[in-house]
């Protein structure tokens, strides 16, 4: 999950640094192992991460829409959503989940 209106931030997460990566490129590079790794988004900046970008299909619904338009774009029977900026989340939890 990355986007949202950042209205108390004033940026959005997904583009923070940690080092020399952004949120987002941390995150895809920790799921790189998972068989399909799907980003809700209606940022093209994110474009150069190569992985599935999803906009929301109904706008204005707040982090529901992204889970809703991941979800009907995942192709996998199980799907673990997880929000931008939670970069040093653990791999070893989704994966025992």
């Amino acid at each position: 999950m990355c986007g949202g209106r950042s209205s108390r931030m004033g940026i959005d997460k997904s583009q923070l640094l940690i080092g020399d990566q952004t949120f987002a490129q941390v995150l895809c590079n920790r799921l790189e192992g998972f068989s399909e790794v799907i980003i809700s988004s209606n940022d093209d900046a994110l474009d150069f991460l190569n992985k599935k970008i999803i906009k929301d299909e109904k706008p204005g619904c707040g982090p529901l829409g992204g889970i809703l338009s991941s979800l009907r774009a995942c192709i996998t029977s199980y799907a673990f959503v997880l929000a931008c900026d939670m970069p040093r989340f653990s791999v070893d939890i989704v994966e025992h989940l």
